[in-house]
């Protein structure tokens, strides 16, 4: 299929030559390359926002599961704090025993 573009300024078409010239391509191949990429460009914004949009999701989903997890570990404390009175095991005697065992 043939496009046709009238009413290019001379400095345009310049450039356009100047830049297939570097790249080793004709007038023809270099428009077309650009065409065809240019033709892609919607679809890329729309997938980079929608990857922009799971990385958001994600980056909340992480932060949630953090905060879950340190909530726990806080609980753990407390649980082991408890523990550890009503048994009277001193905290520091199990890190050293567990410690060992690694």
């Amino acid at each position: 299929m043939e496009i046709k573009v009238r009413g290019l300024s001379p400095v345009v078409v310049r450039n356009i030559d100047s830049s297939a010239k570097s790249k080793q391509r004709s007038r023809n191949q270099y428009l077309q390359e650009q065409l065809n990429s240019l033709s892609y460009l919607d679809e890329y914004k729309e997938l980079n926002e929608t990857l922009q949009e799971t990385f958001r999701e994600l980056r909340v989903e992480l932060e949630q599961a953090y905060n879950q997890m340190d909530a726990m570990e806080k609980g753990y404390h407390k649980l082991f704090a408890l523990i550890s009175l009503v048994t009277e095991v001193d905290l520091d005697y199990v890190d050293q025993f567990i410690e060992e065992r690694k």
